[in-house]
């Protein structure tokens, strides 16, 4: 995760030394040192802007930071190395980068 942003508190760096794997066959990975945080993901419609065709709604929540990244999220850019996620308030948003 390269940003991530709370409106309430400005960027964070709530995700530093994590390392996320989301895998094609819809588990996501999260490690941070020696801890392994296991959930799920999917692609959908979006139905909560008009503006946004799709979205991603992860489950995971093992610990505090996997449970900022838990629900959904609308795709506001993807390409093969980076995606670009927001909140459906504009009080979140994530950059991705594949490394």
């Amino acid at each position: 995760m390269t940003y991530y942003y709370i409106n309430v508190d400005g960027i964070s760096n709530n995700f530093d030394g994590y390392i996320l794997n989301i895998a094609l066959d819809g588990i996501i990975t999260a490690t941070k040192g020696t801890s392994t945080f296991t959930g799920v993901w999917m692609v959908k419609s979006s139905d909560d802007d008009p503006a946004y065709d799709k979205g991603i709604e992860f489950t995971i929540s093992c610990d505090k930071q996997m449970e900022n990244l838990d629900g959904s999220w609308l795709i506001t850019a993807l390409t093969d190395s980076v995606a670009k996620l927001k909140d459906d308030t504009p009080s979140e948003e994530i950059h991705l980068e594949k490394i």
